[in-house]
């Protein structure tokens, strides 16, 4: 069980802050708050947690999400409706490797539009990008804790970490 003033990583909303355990209807709910968005509460069963929240990952685990991202294959959907359901559906998965896959996307989107090397049917648009941010955001948020490196830092400590692993 978790404690208030926990912070934990719930699976669509990213880093939250455990504010309150309280009852509803004889059942026991955390009450989470999101470090971004709206600041509207969350409830969390607490019976159910561990499907919706985690604890924020160690550096082990980070390192080895980080290889899981250098192994991934680069690849551009160039359908924009199939492309956008598609980081739709990995982005509210809540799954840390669909995140990755995001975060992944967005840095190959952004190599390949300084390059020029982005295929003149894909048509990346405001949609995607935000799509993509938000998994970059979701997952910054944690690595910035697990690797204590301030967000300003985080891309080129991300690229190190990934080159010397």
């Amino acid at each position: 069980m978790y404690e208030v003033n926990s912070l934990v990583i719930h699976r669509r909303e990213g880093l939250c802050d455990i504010v309150d355990i309280t009852d509803i209807n004889g059942k026991q709910y955390y009450t989470l708050k999101a470090r971004r968005g709206d600041g509207e509460n969350i409830f969390v069963p607490v019976d159910n947690a561990k499907a919706i929240i985690r604890d924020i990952m160690s550096v082990e685990n980070a390192d080895n999400i980080l290889l899981y991202m250098k192994s991934l294959n680069d690849e551009i959907i160039a359908n924009t409706k199939q492309r956008r359901d598609y980081f739709k559906k990995k982005l509210s998965s809540g799954s840390i490797h669909d995140i990755i896959y995001l975060a992944k996307q967005l840095y190959l989107y952004y190599d390949e539009l300084e390059s020029n090397e982005l295929p003149e049917n894909v048509k990346f648009g405001p949609i995607d990008i935000e799509l993509l941010e938000s998994a970059e955001n979701i997952l910054f948020d944690e690595l910035e804790l697990t690797y204590n490196v301030p967000r300003e830092s985080l891309r080129s400590f991300i690229i190190n970490r990934m080159n010397s692993l």
